[in-house]
């Protein structure tokens, strides 16, 4: 059996980021390497949830060295009671000449740090580790390169009944991991013809299903899936069907990465917006039930609601947004999968707990008929997670009156 799904999560949000102040010691003793703040330890438990929630969870958790990677891993092994392992290839990007490139933290000194999280057996990882000197963009393509074929072809040999893992890494590091899962060719690559980039934001979560995965489903909605190239030590093509998935936190997207607007700095209290990404464009998701044969052949508006739309079925339809009128342009989504929790569900192995929408675990007593069942199996489907498949967008343009 193969891996089939590979999710990529940037750690939640770290003391580093304080003002210097405030930041506490380092736990570790590495530079930089410090704790979550409580925002951020609410942010991980956000994600163990929603990973809790979904069906095709991680079986495996491989995790940077770093402290703020494994405490972003703590709530996911804990809650869906999986191994967390140590990968060293997975570590912080430094570019060369940085000032006081720490080694990475040992196996030991972290698992006395995180007791009873850890699993020895696969030691350190792979053999490929961050230089001691820095390293170019080319040079981190390659390192991510190298270590996701030999981590997939270990995984696959060692454990042929995981299906599903999961990595938590740094920025820099999870973007150059897609990009090699997309087979393009280096750290700037876009993704698809619209020149999109990958991104990452405090805590995002991207999703890669392998070709295998996909082989029975419609090709239609592969169109993720990137031209491969001899670039990447990859041998199986993936498609990337969650990108920079932050719809389970509660406060949405924050300190937003990526290579075009950024340098190596993924863990310093430095801002690491890339210019020019803030105030351009908004993206809005709306849902919208549209009855069959309701489609109007004319581009016509009508003056009775707030927000209108006509001519869905064309290349170019039209939408108002209060006194604001929008030409359409149909375009395909990066990415298939979009999450809009409410409150998520248990979907626990073994369904030996029950967990509430405020994340509380209860004991099952196993009695379907004890009073209250009934109405909590209620509440459980009303607040069930709906994810919804989605391989098109629609990209609104303003209309100037005449």
């Amino acid at each position: 059996m193969t891996v089939r799904n590979v999710y990529i999560a940037r750690h939640a949000y770290t003391a580093a980021w304080l003002p210097e102040q405030e930041q506490p010691n380092s736990r570790t003793g590495a530079p930089g390497d410090l704790p979550l703040t409580d925002h951020g330890v609410q942010q991980a438990k956000d994600l163990a949830h929603y990973l809790l929630s979904i069906d095709m969870q991680p079986d495996m958790v491989f995790c940077a060295p770093s402290y703020a990677c494994l405490e972003t891993a703590k709530p996911v092994g804990g809650l869906l009671d999986v191994p967390v392992f140590v990968e060293r290839g997975l570590g912080e990007w430094h570019e060369p000449g940085s000032p006081a490139i720490a080694d990475p933290v040992d196996f030991a000194t972290l698992n006395s740090l995180f007791p009873g999280l850890l699993k020895e057996e696969w030691g350190s990882g792979t053999t490929i580790e961050p230089s001691g000197q820095g390293e170019t963009r080319e040079e981190l393509f390659v390192r991510c390169s190298l270590v996701i074929a030999q981590l997939l072809a270990r995984v696959e040999a060692v454990y042929p009944d995981v299906e599903n893992v999961l990595l938590v890494t740094h920025a820099p590091v999870k973007i150059a991991l897609g990009l090699n899962l997309l087979q393009l060719s280096g750290c700037d690559s876009p993704i698809d013809e619209d020149s999109a980039v990958l991104q990452a934001d405090v805590c995002s979560l991207d999703k890669y299903q392998s070709a295998t995965a996909t082989q029975t489903e419609d090709n239609d909605e592969n169109d993720g899936t990137a031209m491969p190239t001899s670039s990447s030590a990859v041998a199986v093509p993936w498609t990337i069907t969650m990108n920079n998935n932050t719809e389970f936190l509660r406060d949405g997207e924050e300190r937003r990465w990526s290579f075009q607007g950024a340098s190596a700095k993924d863990d310093t209290n430095t801002s690491n917006t890339a210019p020019g990404d803030e105030g351009e464009t908004e993206t809005v998701y709306v849902s919208v039930d549209l009855a069959n044969g309701s489609y109007k052949e004319k581009l016509e508006i009508e003056r009775n609601a707030i927000f209108q739309y006509s001519g869905l079925e064309q290349d170019r339809p039209l939408v108002r947004i209060g006194d604001k009128l929008y030409e359409g342009q149909w375009g395909k989504l990066l990415g298939t999968e979009l999450a809009f929790p409410d409150a998520a569900t248990i979907n626990k192995r073994g369904d030996s707990a029950e967990t509430t929408a405020s994340g509380d675990a209860t004991p099952s007593d196993g009695d379907s008929n004890a009073p209250g069942a009934a109405k909590t199996r209620k509440q459980e489907l009303r607040h069930a997670e709906k994810i919804y498949r989605i391989v098109d967008r629609l990209t609104l343009r303003g209309l100037q009156p005449m």
